[in-house]
């Protein structure tokens, strides 16, 4: 762009973002005194390689502007615990509440979180998964 164009009221840049992050909410609006509003955005580490990540979400106001870092460590240590559904490294009754809501379908499941409730991996969430978490738990 044109820095010697830029002036108040104006200014344009152009950057590319990291394809790990994705804005999912408007990325422009409008807002009055006192208000606030929730920007939502994603970070997706699939088919990236393990090492570490950083980016920034730029907010320009005309009262000022912030830049928000965002960090991401993609390691290739992490593993799955099976029942572990809520990933506190605790397998327990949270779990189970977590997976039973699954399965009566007042949440879905992400990916990662199917993965760690599919205990007996048929790939389908249902009350034998919910025998062997207690199980797990019991043992």
């Amino acid at each position: 762009y044109n820095d010697s164009y830029v002036h108040d009221e104006l200014s344009i840049s152009f950057k590319q973002s990291p394809v790990w992050i994705e804005l999912l909410s408007s990325s422009s609006g409008e807002l009055l005194h006192q208000e606030s509003e929730e920007i939502l955005f994603s970070i997706n580490s699939y088919d990236i390689i393990s090492d570490n990540y950083m980016s920034y979400i730029n907010i320009l106001s005309n009262g000022g502007n912030a830049d928000i870092a965002i960090y991401l460590n993609i390691d290739d240590d992490n593993e799955i615990l099976l029942g572990d559904i809520n990933f506190d490294n605790d397998i327990n009754i949270q779990d189970i509440v977590l997976l039973i809501n699954f399965i009566v379908e007042s949440s879905i499941p992400n990916e990662i979180e199917f993965l760690a409730s599919d205990i007996n991996s048929d790939s389908i969430l249902n009350v034998l998964d919910v025998v062997q978490l207690v199980n797990i738990i019991l043992a």
